[in-house]
């Protein structure tokens, strides 16, 4: 009984076989195609943007002062999430001293427990907000880092830079 059960198996593995590979020949010159037209769509779209930061990173370059700016601007936006943070954190110790037995409003628990409950719930979304936007301040921040050692070092920046622009534009041609 097994033999004929492996028997079977394989007649039906090769009869198979045949339209599987005949489709899969078919098929291969149109995907090949269009797996090489993804490629150069890809190599198209690394080379724009590799200019428009090497354009952006010489613009820090040459303009020191407006970079300088720019990094005021995050370092602002840094300081800000996190004192949004940390007020959110207050705010929720805040809540909790009015919710809890041990606080110090337990005289007015009762008429106010509303109020706390609805402050509560605007606190779990001030919390969910303030650390969108550090976890946002974080990969701004990293970025940031990026640019001012680009900026400082931007001779060796602008050779890696314009050699990758050139290779991939001369990949582009062929």
């Amino acid at each position: 009984m097994g033999e004929i059960n492996w028997l079977i198996t394989l007649l039906l593995g090769a009869l198979l076989s045949i339209p599987f590979g005949i489709i899969a020949n078919i098929l291969s010159r149109p995907f090949e195609g269009w797996l090489s037209k993804q490629a150069i769509m890809s190599k198209g779209k690394s080379v724009a943007r590799l200019k428009k930061d090497y354009e952006r990173i010489k613009n820090y370059h040459e303009n020191p002062l407006y970079f300088q700016l720019i990094v005021s601007k995050r370092n602002t936006r840094s300081t800000l999430a996190s004192f949004s943070f940390i007020m959110t954190a207050l705010f929720a110790a805040g809540i909790y001293l009015l919710n809890s037995n041990e606080g110090i409003f337990i005289s007015t628990k009762l008429p106010i427990s509303t109020l706390v409950s609805l402050l509560t719930i605007l606190t779990l979304i001030l919390g969910f907000l303030s650390m969108l936007l550090v976890f946002l301040n974080y990969f701004l921040m990293n970025s940031l880092d990026d640019d001012i050692s680009r900026v400082i070092n931007f001779d060796e920046y602008e050779k890696t830079t314009v050699a990758r622009i050139e290779k991939l534009e001369s990949l582009l041609k062929n």
